[in-house]
């Protein structure tokens, strides 16, 4: 097998970060009681958090809002339109910048009152109470406080309580009236019971921080762009509380909208009423002088009396004209009865009156009679005196009731005469009449349109303020939801397993990237391009040289010795240089039990200590310290400073001797270099045990001479950046041949025949 096939045999090369993952996670995994108590306590302390951590809810609530752009409109649009008014126009933005107002969140905290808040400490846990709370109280006045401010309440027998805070405590009675910081108060007792283990408190605070809170916890968000729904969301502690201050703010945002609309139909019902007034008062003051008018002018209906009068004035002309020429018929009968005394009167031309016309037919009978008796006698029949005197005595009384007549119908004449000149003095007084009487109707028929119009214009804006709807609608009434949004139950868990795995791994993790050492074989092979050539592991209780045990150490050292002479001609491994980093990596340990294990394979070996500034073999094997230094100072024979181990089958030893002053100057020699031969002409193999390569060049002197280097680093021992010097070694072919040994490699049990963790665990 050659070199480059044995170090992709016995090198692990990282292409990626996968493997890197998937190692450090096996790594981890050795630490499997890190992760259960880890996992254990978070759970643990989850699971008393979420028993005393105060929850919170979401309340939320809905509101189509009134939105003219996107079409959606209320049923007192058409309304408005069917009277003629014009309706409201609304927007969905602006409506949510209002809710989100703080000037709507001010009338709510202070309708509310939720400055004030009261809380009952029990052993653990301090909770806020709101519509359990034994106690209540009203402030009276607006609250005006700036500062935060607490009261203790303590309930006392017969009704009575003392509240006391840092300057002072009362005593008072339940439903009196108290001045807390200058405002009047009451605290009153509510149905609920106390409980004597727990402290109660009142707690006011500034109206600001109030407001600020509440407005910083309300969500406000429209829902769908193509609709005008606006969703509203609150988080609190109590989800009755955060379901009443919602349904105060859309009572006072509704409300907040009415009065809007109302302010000016309420100003115009203001003006309306105003001017109505007055004008009922000119209209009053009008329609009085028209009455006094009519009444002083004798007019009913102006027309209606001007067309009476004409009617009348033509009545009485007629009128007058019959007597006219009744008054001639009569003056004419008196001329006929005087003209014709012999004759009959003209029943036609008698007037209606009984007793005249009684007397015409009597003196008609008689002249009829008169003339028939006058052909059968003489004018001086007694007879014809006696119907001659009669008819004069009727002729008398004719005259005589013609007489009267006449002065009737004279009298009647003269009446109808005055009567005409009335009538004709009234119709030509008329048009000055009728004028102002035109005047004063204008001016009644002016107010009288304009106070119709006012009652017709507050009828019709009453109609609009008695229909007016806010701009928006509740969809779904505030409510709060079954389970706390925080803390998440589930949620909480899901953290506190991740943290409990977590944990463990960070811890793992800043280890590994504080740690400065050789944590694993992982970090050789990531740092270094040395191939390993061989595992030890770490056994406490090993011991040196012991050929018969069977233990992972004597294992791992046989897995080392095929591998050299396996994976390397012989003659590329007969000398072969054992270096280390610094002093304390095992390099002196390694060059023993490989010496050994040769050995054991019936090979010549040699183990040579040239570590002559630090030498160890002699003492740890109990040898003569005579050797290397001796040889060259004194020349004497090679065979004489040789010693045996004390393995069954032993190899040969020579110690470094005594220290020498110049360590590199007698490693440089040519006598160093004829030994060296030698050696190699009667040993199979000859195992070099030089000084550290980081310390002193005598590693990099003997190198001249070696086939092969074995670099011994060791399990949380050597350090990191020693691995960016080895590569440079390799890189200047310092050392031939350069291979690397992984010296304490630990035990891990159940998992692979051993492994890089310590035998000994700690959970720290």
């Amino acid at each position: 097998m050659t070199g480059k096939q044995l170090e992709q045999v016995t090198s692990l090369a990282n292409d990626g970060k996968g493997i890197v993952s998937l190692h450090f996670l096996k790594e981890a995994l050795r630490f499997w009681y890190w992760f259960v108590a880890s996992l254990a306590t978070c759970v643990v302390i989850a699971i008393v958090f979420l028993r005393y951590s105060t929850p919170r809810y979401d309340i939320q609530a809905s509101l189509l809002v009134r939105d003219d752009s996107r079409g959606t409109s209320f049923e007192d649009a058409a309304l408005f339109e069917n009277l003629g008014l014009a309706a409201v126009t609304s927007n969905v933005d602006n409506e949510v910048e209002i809710l989100r107002s703080r000037n709507l969140m001010e009338h709510v905290v202070d309708a509310l009152q939720l400055q004030v808040r009261c809380f009952a400490s029990g052993r653990v846990k301090t909770s806020e109470l709101y519509e359990k709370s034994p106690f209540k109280i009203v402030f009276l006045a607006p609250i005006t406080l700036r500062n935060k401010t607490i009261y203790t309440l303590t309930f006392l027998e017969e009704g009575k309580y003392q509240i006391s805070d840092a300057k002072r405590s009362r005593t008072c009675a339940f439903g009196d009236t108290i001045l807390i910081d200058q405002v009047p108060a009451i605290i009153s007792r509510t149905k609920h019971i106390y409980t004597p283990d727990d402290q109660y408190s009142i707690e006011i605070s500034a109206k600001d921080e109030v407001v600020a809170r509440y407005t910083s916890a309300l969500k406000v968000s429209v829902t769908n762009k193509m609709a005008s729904v606006v969703g509203l969301s609150l988080k609190d502690i109590l989800p009755q509380k955060g379901e009443a201050v919602l349904h105060e703010l859309i009572r006072q945002y509704l409300r907040n909208s009415i009065d809007d609309k109302n302010r000016t139909a309420d100003s115009t019902l203001s003006f309306i009423t105003s001017n109505l007034a007055q004008v009922s008062s000119e209209l009053v003051s009008i329609e009085t002088g028209i009455a006094k008018f009519k009444q002083r002018n004798g007019v009913v209906d102006l027309n209606a009396d001007n067309q009476a009068l004409r009617e009348k004035s033509s009545r009485i002309s007629d009128e007058l004209e019959g007597h006219v020429i009744k008054l001639k018929i009569l003056e004419e009968l008196t001329r006929y009865i005087s003209d014709n005394p012999d004759r009959a009167i003209p029943t036609s031309l008698i007037q209606q009156e009984s007793n005249f016309s009684a007397l015409v037919g009597q003196y008609n009978e008689l002249v009829l009679s008169r003339k028939r008796n006058a052909v059968t006698m003489s004018a001086a029949h007694p007879t014809m005196h006696t119907l001659d005197s009669q008819l004069s005595s009727l002729k008398a009384d004719m005259r005589a009731a013609l007489d009267v007549q006449k002065r009737e119908v004279q009298i009647t004449l003269d009446s109808y005469d005055r009567h005409k000149r009335e009538f004709k003095s009234q119709i030509a007084k008329f048009p000055f009449t009728e004028r102002m009487y035109i005047d004063y109707s204008r001016q009644q028929q002016i107010k009288q349109e304009l106070y119709l119009f006012l009652i017709k214009k507050r009828i019709e804006t009453s109609i609009t303020r008695s229909s007016t709807i806010a701009n928006a609608r509740i969809l779904d009434a505030p409510k709060a939801a079954s389970q706390s949004v925080t803390p998440d139950k589930q949620l909480v868990l899901l953290i506190a397993g991740c943290l409990g795995l977590f944990i463990p791994l960070f811890v793992l993790h800043i280890k590994k990237v504080l740690t400065v050492r050789i944590a694993n074989k992982n970090d050789i092979t990531t740092r270094c391009i040395v191939p390993i050539v061989g595992e030890i592991g770490y056994e406490s209780h090993h011991k040196l040289l012991d050929t018969n045990s069977r233990s992972i150490v004597a294992e791992q050292f046989r897995t080392l010795r095929t591998n050299l002479l396996f994976g390397s001609p012989v003659h590329q491994c007969q000398t072969i240089l054992i270096t280390s980093a610094a002093s304390g990596e095992g390099k002196s340990f390694v060059a023993m039990h490989l010496a050994e294990s040769l050995a054991n394979a019936d090979k010549k070996v040699l183990l040579l200590e040239l570590d002559l500034r630090r030498p160890s073999v002699a003492a740890y094997l109990n040898l003569d310290p005579a050797g290397f230094t001796d040889y060259m100072h004194e020349d004497p024979a090679p065979e004489s400073l040789i010693q045996q181990g004390r393995a069954r089958n032993a190899f040969d030893i020579m110690t470094s001797g005594p220290s020498p002053p110049d360590p590199a100057e007698l490693l440089s020699t040519e006598r160093f270099d004829q030994l060296i031969g030698i050696f190699k002409s009667r040993y199979d193999h000859i195992i070099i045990d030089t000084p550290p390569v980081g310390l002193v060049t005598d590693a990099r002197i003997i190198g001249r001479v070696a086939d092969m280097s074995l670099f011994v680093v060791r399990h949380d021992f050597t350090l990191l950046a020693n691995l960016d010097e080895i590569n440079e070694l390799l890189n200047t072919g310092q050392l031939p041949a350069l291979k690397l040994i992984y010296n304490g490699a630990k035990y891990k049990p159940g998992y692979q025949y051993y492994s890089h963790s310590k035998q000994r665990r700690s959970i720290f």
